[in-house]
Parts: C-alpha cells; structure tokens; sequence
C-alpha cells in the first residue's frame, strides 16, 4: 500500500473515532430524548399509567420493606413490612398519584417561569393522611399487636418547597436567566448541530481516509451505521431484555428487586416509554447507514481504483 495513502487512512481513522464519532453519539442521544427529556406530558403519563398505581398497591412492596422503620428523632421505631402495608391499606392509591402529579406540575411550573423555588402541592395527600391515622394505627394494632398512637404518626406538610439553585436564583446559562422554552430551544438546537457537526466530521474523514467515490462511501456509510446500530440497541434492549434479569437477585437495603413482578412490569413500561426516542433515531440513522454503504455499488469504479488496492 502506497505509504501517503496509509497515512491518510489512520487520518480518517482517528478524526473519526476522537471527533467524529463522539459528536454523532451527542448529538443522536440528544436527538432520541429531546422528545421527553423537558416534557410535562412524558413525566406524567409514568406516573398516571396504571401500572404505577399497581406498584405501589403491590404486597411484594410490604414484603420487601426494611424489617424496622424509624419515623424520626423521639417517635416510635416501627416494624417495616407491618408500617408499609398498614400504609398501603390506610391511604389510597389515588392520593399517591395525585402527589406524584402534584410533584411534576410543580417542577415543571418553576421552570416555566424559571424560577429558583420549586413548590409542590402535597395538600390533598396531607389531608388524606390526617384522615386516615386512626385506619393505619389500627392496621399496624393487628398486624403486630402493638398500639400506634395515631398523635405518634408525623403529618405530612401540605406543601414541599426546595431550591433549584444553591443560592436561591433561578435556573441559568452562562449567567443569563433561563425558562422552560428557553431549554428546549437550546435542547432543540444543541442536538442539531451535534448531529450536524458529527456527520461534517464523518464525512471529512471518509474524504481523507479515501481517494476513490466508491469507498468513500462505503467508509461514510460505516461511520454513520456505527452510531446508529448503537443508538438502535439503547431503544430495543427494554423490548428484549427483562429488568429484572439486570439487576438479578441483587439488594437495596433489604429490598429485592428480583421478585417483584409489578416492579419489573413498571421499570420495562418506563424503560421502554423513555427509549423510544432512541428506537426512531437509531433505525433512522442505519437506514441512511445503509443506503450510503449500498451507493457504492450504483457508483462507477474509477480507472484507478485497482492499482489503489495493491
């Protein structure tokens, strides 16, 4: 091999694999979760579906509680699986999903308004709770025969507030204030020119790295199948593989994840909501991987092109 044409090569290997290839995974990424990454909708369609609300209704969630719970300095320390389903049959699952939206819309209005302060609404679970303390204590009574004053169960407040940013100002760039609309603008233009730039570089580099238009597009087209085959693993493997499996019999604090079929059917329902983004993307860019590696066919030979593969 013609020792210019090796040099360029390893030049077109490199550009690609330091600057080409990093910028197309950004940008694709971006790409694939722009759709859900500041989006209302998205996080409250995970805690709305059914299958959350099954969750947390679950006796696999009371089975796998730590064996003590402690509510805090000066009250009493309770048994854990006793105190969860207590909770679970005092407190219905509607008001757990409430406040789940609650904490969403809450979020999601202090960066509307890009704000610091982000204020949660907690009032109908706190009033739900207070409701129900007698139930849970006498739940708890007959599950383990000791007496829950229900005074000795802490309230909840009816609003939960916490700073975006440590001094209290709202969220920024670069010193400048920023709001929701002003994040998915830049989400929207970051990903673009990610994917604008890492498709210059892979192009440039299978320019350099080639000297006849047949190769170079099977090169381009290989540069581009990369990220994209990448990409496409990312949103099938939540279609393939079982949560569960991954995590295996590993434990939290006491808590196996392994025999928790509700949890499994949740973690592969949000798994697979979240990464479709990467499906869409990811087929996309392999198609046009493809068709690229493919025009190399279509292509005439050059006259040269047999004493450049000796």
């Amino acid at each position: 091999m013609n020792p210019v044409r090796g040099l360029r090569r390893l030049l077109g290997v490199l550009l690609f694999v330091f600057m080409g290839l990093p910028l197309s995974l950004g940008g694709l990424s971006l790409l694939s979760m722009r759709g859900w990454l500041v989006d209302e909708a998205k996080y409250l369609s995970l805690v709305q579906d059914a299958r959350f609300e099954r969750l947390i209704t679950a006796p696999e969630l009371a089975a796998n509680a730590p064996a003590s719970l402690s509510l805090g300095e000066g009250l009493p320390e309770l048994q854990g699986k006793a105190a969860v389903s207590a909770l679970q049959r005092a407190i219905p699952a509607q008001a757990v999903v409430s406040a789940g939206e609650a904490a969403v819309r809450g979020f999601f209005r202090a960066l509307e308004r890009g704000e610091g302060l982000v204020t949660m609404d907690f009032s109908a679970l706190s009033a739900e709770l207070e409701r129900a303390k007698p139930a849970l204590a006498e739940s708890y009574r007959a599950q383990t025969g000791q007496e829950l004053p229900a005074q000795a169960i802490p309230s909840l407040p009816a609003t939960l507030s916490f700073s975006l940013e440590p001094d209290g100002s709202g969220p920024s760039w670069q010193g400048r204030p920023t709001n929701l609309a002003a994040m998915r603008a830049g989400l929207d233009a970051a990903s673009i020119w990610m994917v604008l730039a890492g498709a210059g570089l892979c192009m440039a580099s299978a320019f350099i790295g080639e000297d006849d238009w047949r190769r170079r597009a099977a090169a381009l087209g290989s540069r581009v199948l990369g990220p994209g085959i990448f990409i496409s693993v990312i949103g099938l493997l939540p279609h393939l593989v079982n949560p569960a499996g991954l995590v295996g019999r590993s434990q939290i604090s006491g808590f196996s994840m392994a025999q928790f079929p509700a949890l499994t059917e949740y973690l592969k329902f949000a798994a697979t909501s979240l990464t479709g983004g990467f499906l869409v993307v990811g087929l996309w860019t392999v198609g046009i991987g493809t068709a690229l590696a493919s025009s190399k066919f279509l292509l005439p030979s050059g006259e040269d092109e047999t004493e450049l593969e000796a």
